[in-house]
């Protein structure tokens, strides 16, 4: 499990993850980087679906020489 350090008042904390749930003390940043990350991810992996659904057929090249 990861540790967390938090500095409070000039005084160096660590505490577990789950310690600082509902506290108010992290910044809110870190919280909309990963929702936007998220959706992020889910619209490239739809565009590739979307992509990927109907690829193009592939065909033999003939030589003209």
């Amino acid at each position: 499990m990861f540790t967390k350090v938090i500095k409070l008042k000039n005084v160096c904390k660590i505490s577990q993850p789950s310690n600082i749930a509902g506290k108010n003390l992290t910044k809110d940043q870190s919280f909309k980087r990963a929702i936007y990350t998220a959706i992020d991810i889910y619209r490239n992996r739809k565009l590739y679906a979307e992509i990927n659904e109907q690829p193009l057929a592939f065909g033999t090249l003939k030589k003209e020489r």
